[in-house]
């Protein structure tokens, strides 16, 4: 069963946003709890100090008539109720003027008996939650009793319960913000995630026309044109690879038709001997069409599996070159083609001599292909100014249109010439010269000729 990404990341942002919220809300209720009864403490504290001080300073005879003074000078609206007790504790009076001879024995108490401030948060006998400070009293100089004020803290639980319901009311309100931001996100996010996958699924598929919407300019649109590229190349591939199918289908079927017809002729014996000699003549000439297609097709698949390799020795250019021009000299004059060859000498290099010729070769057959009656076909080999050894073919044929120059080395590729031929022999050169380590290049203008410069590294010295 299949999960929504969007779904699942929604559901993890939200998670995680609540969990944060709660955890930086228990901290400040925590934080505001321990704040809120500290400062409470610390008022009223600070109120027992003021009211200590106030009644010193009344300079009262004895413990009766500084609770005389406390009744009096006690106002209504007091939040605190004001106790003055005995050292026994007992209440000697406080702001209502009701006496208790049941001693307050809280831990407040016990301390400002003992001489210190004393400060207590617990329940009275009545059940009510209290807030108690209480000091020590000395009349002339002796300890005489205590100073207490009580205050009731439900109206600070009151207080801090709105703030708290505030708060998490607050809470609330973030996480479903969080939660609708980090759907918005998800959703930003996992859209072209999920446009990418629908796409890379039809290419995968088969579908080499899907593309998609780079609607973004950050890495995700990158990715998604970078895609639209890797689309638009295997869709090249395809058509490419389609028609070199094609195309060798028909390499293999032509003269495999010439052979057997001319192979049914032979078994008839009706020939003249003049027949019998043209029959072979064309025999042969499709076997080694058949041979050269066989080559390429087996010269590809070790350049597609990486197993193609050169045997490196010392050889000379010029001989090679003299030795191909030669090979082609007759078949050029069968067609009104003027050969000619340029070097400069000896040019030792160091490399495949074969795989080289093989090179020559393939550029001289295209130039030859492509090259009308009374054109001419010129090859040079020579030592450039940098030191590496070069060779080229230059011809006056129909030439390569400029927008397929940039292709015309790529593999399955033929172009617009109509001609026959697998698409691989360019392709097979181009690798044989990059495994020589130099490089192969083509400059061609339609309708005056085209011309291969290949240039390779010159023998190295002491070889």
């Amino acid at each position: 069963m299949k999960s929504s990404l969007k779904n699942r990341m929604t559901v993890h942002f939200g998670l995680l946003a609540v969990a944060a919220v709660m955890v930086l809300e228990g901290l400040f209720l925590i934080g505001l709890w321990r704040s809120w009864y500290e400062n409470a403490e610390e008022l009223t504290v600070r109120q027992a100090m003021l009211a200590s001080a106030h009644y010193r300073r009344m300079a009262a005879g004895s413990l009766p008539e500084l609770a005389q003074q406390v009744l009096e000078e006690t106002r209504p609206e007091n939040p605190f109720d004001v106790q003055v007790i005995d050292l026994k504790g007992r209440v000697v009076t406080d702001s209502w003027g009701m006496p208790s001879a049941e001693p307050v024995l809280t831990p407040d108490v016990r301390d400002a008996l003992n001489g210190e401030t004393g400060i207590w948060r617990g329940e009275r006998k009545d059940g009510e939650e209290v807030l108690a400070v209480s000091l020590p009293v000395t009349i002339r100089e002796r300890p005489a009793g205590v100073l207490r004020h009580v205050t009731s803290t439900r109206y600070l639980d009151q207080a801090f319960s709105r703030i708290a319901i505030i708060s998490l009311t607050v809470s609330c309100a973030v996480i479903l913000l969080a939660m609708i931001v980090s759907r918005v996100i998800a959703a930003r996010i996992v859209r072209p995630i999920e446009e990418l996958t629908r796409v890379a699924g039809e290419i995968s598929s088969g579908n080499f026309e899907a593309r998609a919407k780079p609607v973004r300019g950050d890495e995700i649109g990158v990715l998604a044109e970078t895609m639209n590229r890797m689309a638009k190349e295997l869709a090249n591939m395809e058509k490419m690879k389609n028609e070199f199918i094609s195309s060798v289908s028909h390499e293999l079927r032509t003269p495999l038709t010439v052979l057997k017809g001319w192979g049914e002729t032979f078994r008839l014996g009706q020939l003249s001997r003049e027949d019998e000699s043209f029959g072979l003549a064309v025999m042969q000439k499709e076997t080694e069409r058949l041979i050269r297609l066989v080559e390429d097709l087996l010269d590809f698949s070790k350049y597609q599996s990486g197993q193609m390799d050169v045997q490196m020795e010392p050889f000379d250019l010029s001989a090679l070159v003299e030795e191909t021009v030669m090979a082609f000299r007759r078949l050029c004059e069968r067609k009104g083609i003027r050969l000619s060859r340029a070097t400069d000498g000896p040019l030792m290099l160091t490399g495949d001599r074969s795989r080289i010729k093989q090179v020559l070769i393939n550029l001289l057959d295209n130039s030859v292909k492509f090259t009308p009656e009374g054109g001419r076909i010129s090859v040079k080999a020579w030592r450039s100014s940098g030191g590496e050894i070069c060779f080229s073919v230059s011809d006056t044929g129909i030439g390569i249109p400029a927008g397929e120059l940039d292709r015309v080395m790529d593999k399955f590729y033929k172009g617009n010439s109509g001609r026959g031929g697998s698409g691989l022999g360019l392709a097979i050169c181009k690798e044989i010269i990059r495994l020589h380590g130099g490089r192969m290049e083509v400059e061609s203008k339609e309708g005056e000729g085209t011309t291969f410069t290949v240039m390779l590294p010159a023998e190295p010295e002491g070889t």
